[in-house]
Protein backbone atom coordinates (compact mmCIF):
# COMPACT_ATOMS: atom_id res chain seq x y z
CA UNK A 1 0.00 0.00 0.00
CA UNK A 2 2.78 2.30 0.84
CA UNK A 3 4.77 1.68 -2.06
CA UNK A 4 1.14 2.68 -4.46
CA UNK A 5 1.39 5.55 -2.33
CA UNK A 6 4.91 6.65 -3.14
CA UNK A 7 4.29 6.01 -6.53
CA UNK A 8 1.20 7.95 -7.45
CA UNK A 9 2.71 10.90 -5.61
CA UNK A 10 5.74 10.36 -7.58
CA UNK A 11 3.11 10.40 -10.86
CA UNK A 12 1.53 13.49 -9.21
CA UNK A 13 4.95 15.30 -9.19
CA UNK A 14 6.48 14.86 -12.32
CA UNK A 15 3.26 16.34 -13.33
CA UNK A 16 3.69 19.34 -11.79
CA UNK A 17 7.62 19.46 -12.89
CA UNK A 18 6.33 20.17 -16.35
CA UNK A 19 4.15 23.21 -15.95
CA UNK A 20 6.97 24.92 -14.20
CA UNK A 21 7.58 27.92 -15.99
CA UNK A 22 11.51 27.90 -17.37
CA UNK A 23 13.62 31.21 -16.45
CA UNK A 24 14.39 33.25 -19.46
CA UNK A 25 17.60 35.34 -19.86
CA UNK A 26 17.14 38.99 -18.53
CA UNK A 27 17.37 41.70 -21.30
CA UNK A 28 18.68 44.96 -20.26
CA UNK A 29 16.19 47.05 -22.21
CA UNK A 30 12.91 45.02 -21.32
CA UNK A 31 10.54 46.27 -19.04
CA UNK A 32 11.03 44.67 -15.53
CA UNK A 33 8.92 43.30 -13.01
CA UNK A 34 8.87 42.59 -9.37
CA UNK A 35 6.04 40.91 -7.10
CA UNK A 36 6.52 40.22 -3.58
CA UNK A 37 4.55 38.89 -0.96
CA UNK A 38 5.12 38.23 2.89
CA UNK A 39 4.20 35.70 5.40
CA UNK A 40 4.17 35.29 8.81
CA UNK A 41 6.88 32.45 8.35
CA UNK A 42 8.60 33.33 5.11
CA UNK A 43 8.35 36.12 2.21
CA UNK A 44 8.97 35.75 -1.88
CA UNK A 45 9.25 37.59 -4.86
CA UNK A 46 9.61 37.22 -8.46
CA UNK A 47 11.55 39.26 -11.16
CA UNK A 48 10.27 39.40 -14.61
CA UNK A 49 10.46 40.95 -17.75
CA UNK A 50 7.73 42.05 -19.98
CA UNK A 51 8.64 41.19 -23.50
CA UNK A 52 6.20 41.95 -26.29
CA UNK A 53 3.01 42.15 -23.50
CA UNK A 54 4.28 38.91 -22.48
CA UNK A 55 5.86 38.27 -19.26
CA UNK A 56 8.95 36.17 -18.42
CA UNK A 57 10.06 34.72 -15.65
CA UNK A 58 13.62 35.85 -14.62
CA UNK A 59 14.78 35.02 -11.67
CA UNK A 60 13.05 34.11 -8.06
CA UNK A 61 13.75 34.43 -4.28
CA UNK A 62 12.90 33.88 -1.10
CA UNK A 63 13.71 33.77 2.48
CA UNK A 64 12.47 33.18 6.02
CA UNK A 65 12.26 35.11 9.25
CA UNK A 66 14.30 34.97 11.72
CA UNK A 67 12.98 35.09 15.77
CA UNK A 68 12.77 38.79 15.60
CA UNK A 69 11.37 39.30 12.17
CA UNK A 70 8.46 37.39 12.99
CA UNK A 71 7.23 39.96 15.40
CA UNK A 72 7.21 41.85 13.13
CA UNK A 73 3.91 43.65 12.41
CA UNK A 74 2.33 43.06 8.97
CA UNK A 75 3.01 46.11 7.53
CA UNK A 76 6.60 45.76 8.25
CA UNK A 77 6.96 42.54 6.60
CA UNK A 78 5.34 43.39 3.59
CA UNK A 79 7.82 46.19 3.44
CA UNK A 80 11.32 44.14 3.83
CA UNK A 81 10.12 41.96 1.82
CA UNK A 82 10.19 44.59 -1.55
CA UNK A 83 13.30 45.58 0.41
CA UNK A 84 15.19 42.01 0.15
CA UNK A 85 13.62 41.12 -2.91
CA UNK A 86 14.80 44.35 -4.65
CA UNK A 87 18.32 44.13 -3.33
CA UNK A 88 18.32 40.86 -4.67
CA UNK A 89 17.36 41.46 -8.47
CA UNK A 90 19.18 45.15 -8.17
CA UNK A 91 21.76 44.51 -10.86
CA UNK A 92 18.55 43.72 -13.36
CA UNK A 93 17.61 47.05 -13.16
CA UNK A 94 19.23 49.24 -16.00
CA UNK A 95 16.38 50.02 -18.18
CA UNK A 96 14.71 53.49 -17.11
CA UNK A 97 10.89 51.34 -16.64
CA UNK A 98 9.84 48.66 -13.65
CA UNK A 99 7.25 48.16 -11.89
CA UNK A 100 6.32 46.91 -8.34
CA UNK A 101 3.29 44.49 -8.03
CA UNK A 102 2.24 43.86 -4.26
CA UNK A 103 -0.45 42.35 -2.49
CA UNK A 104 -2.29 44.35 -0.46
CA UNK A 105 -4.87 42.23 0.11
CA UNK A 106 -3.75 41.95 3.85
CA UNK A 107 -3.75 45.75 3.68
CA UNK A 108 -8.23 45.24 3.40
CA UNK A 109 -8.04 42.86 6.28
CA UNK A 110 -6.67 45.70 8.38
CA UNK A 111 -8.73 48.23 6.96
CA UNK A 112 -11.90 46.45 7.48
CA UNK A 113 -11.17 44.92 10.96
CA UNK A 114 -9.59 49.12 11.91
CA UNK A 115 -13.49 50.38 10.55
CA UNK A 116 -15.53 48.18 12.07
CA UNK A 117 -14.09 48.46 15.69
CA UNK A 118 -14.60 52.22 14.80
CA UNK A 119 -18.73 51.91 13.73
CA UNK A 120 -18.59 49.58 17.03
CA UNK A 121 -17.69 52.39 19.04
CA UNK A 122 -20.17 54.77 17.67
CA UNK A 123 -22.93 52.76 17.84
CA UNK A 124 -25.55 53.20 20.42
Amino acid sequence: MLCTLHTQLIKQIKIFAKEIPCLHLPIPEAQKIVETDASNIDYGGILKQKINNKEQLIQYTSGTWNNAQRNYATVKKENLAIVLCIQKFHFHFTSSYHSLLINLLWLRTIYMRTASRQCGSFSI
